[in-house]
C-alpha cells in the first residue's frame, strides 16, 4: 500500500513561529516504508521503486516490529565518521557505510489511515508505537522552541537545514505544501574564476563559471557554478572575463584535472573573484550545490584558500 509522500516547499523567508514544529533536514533518500498483514517490509523510493536490496540492516529492523500493518515516512541517510549525514556516502552506500532510517511521520497504522489527523497527533502515535526500534532505525528529533535556537542547534549537529511543519497540518500525499517549509544552511566563501563554459540553449553569455582556490600557492579546481546570476551580472562578468581570456588552463595542481571536451571551456587569467554559497565540499574536493552570490573586489586572488 504505497502512499505518495507529502513534499515541503523551499523557503528563504524567516522561519515561522509559533504553532510550528522543527526537524533537522536530512540530506538523504526519501523512503515510504510499508508493512501489510505481517508480510515483509518494502522500502519504497519516491518513484515507487523498491530499495530493499540496498539497505538490508534497516529492512531487518523494520521486519521485527510487533505491529503487523503500517506505513511510515522518513529519510535514509549515510553517516560519516563524525556521525553527520553525507549524500556523497549515500550514493556509494555499501556494508561498510553506516546508513540510518530517520522516521518522521506515521501515515497508517492497523489499516487505519492517519493522514487527516494533525501532525502533532501523528507524532505522538509514531513515538508511542515505534520508540523501541533499535539502530539503524531512529525517530527524528523535533523541537517547538524559538526557531533561531533550534536552527543553531541543528546546524551544530551537522544537518543540512531545518524543516518547519505546522503542528496542526494534515498529510497531503503527492503535494508540495506550504504547511511544510524547508530552510537550508549553506556555506559561503570566495573563489577565483578560472574560466567559463559555452552556453547550451541559454540566452546567457556563458553556461557556468569554473572556480579555483589556492593551496600552498598551487591553484586548485573547486568545481563549477551555473546558477544565481542576473542577466546584468552575467553580461558584466562575461565582458570582464573575455578581456582576460587565455589559451590554456591556469590550474597548476598535480595530477592535472581532465575536463570533458563537451564542456567547451574558455580559460581566463585568475584575477576575478566571486563569492559562492554551497552545501558542502565533496570527498574529491569539489563544491556541491553551488549558487553564485556576487563579485568580490576586496581580496587578492592569492588570498583565496579553501575555508
Amino acid at each position: 500500500m504505497f502512499l505518495e509522500p507529502m513534499l515541503a516547499k523551499s523557503s528563504h523567508c524567516q522561519i515561522p513561529y509559533p504553532g510550528w514544529i522543527y526537524e533537522p533536514k536530512i540530506d538523504g533518500m526519501r523512503i515510504i516504508a510499508v508493512k501489510f498483514d505481517n508480510q515483509k517490509t518494502v522500502l519504497f523510493s519516491r518513484r515507487k521503486l523498491s530499495e530493499n536490496e540496498r539497505f538490508p540492516a534497516i529492512l531487518k529492523t523494520l521486519n521485527s516490529t510487533e505491529e503487523s500493518t503500517w506505513v511510515l515516512d522518513g529519510e535514509i541517510a549515510a553517516l560519516d565518521q563524525q556521525g553527520k549525514p553525507s549524500f556523497h556516502l549515500l550514493q556509494k552506500a555499501r556494508d561498510k557505510v553506516l546508513t540510518v532510517f530517520y522516521l518522521f511521520d506515521l501515515l497508517s497504522l492497523r489499516k487505519r489511515d492517519l493522514r487527516r489527523l494533525p501532525l502533532s497527533t501523528r507524532k505522538d502515535l509514531l513515538y508511542h508505537f515505534f520508540y523501541h526500534l533499535p539502530s539503524p532505525v531512529r525517530l527524528i528529533p523535533y523541537f517547538s522552541e524559538e526557531p533561531e535556537k533550534v536552527a543553531a542547534k541543528i546546524n551544530e549537529l551537522g544537518f543540512e537545514g531545518v524543516v518547519a511543519k505546522r503542528a496542526d497540518s494534515v498529510y497531503t500525499s503527492g503535494k508540495r505544501s506550504s504547511a511544510w517549509l524547508k530552510f537550508k544552511f549553506l556555506k559561503r566563501q570566495e573563489f577565483v574564476i578560472i574560466g567559463w563554459t559555452e552556453p547550451k540553449g541559454s540566452l546567457r553569455p556563458f553556461g557556468s563559471l569554473l572556480l579555483g582556490y589556492y593551496q600552498n600557492n598551487v591553484l586548485c579546481y573547486a568545481g563549477r557554478v551555473g546558477s544565481g546570476f542576473s542577466e546584468q551580472t552575467a553580461l558584466e562578468l562575461y565582458r570582464l572575463l573575455k578581456k582576460l581570456e587565455i589559451s590554456s588552463t591556469p590550474l597548476s595542481q598535480s595530477p592535472p584535472i581532465q575536463f570533458p571536451r563537451s564542456l567547451s571551456i574558455h580559460w581566463t587569467k585568475p584575477m576575478i573573484l566571486c563569492e559562492v554559497a554551497f552545501r558542502e565540499w565533496t570527498a574529491v574536493g569539489k563544491i556541491r550545490q553551488p549558487v553564485f552570490v556576487g563579485i568580490r573586489t576586496d581580496k587578492s586572488p592569492l588570498e583565496v584558500s579553501r575555508e
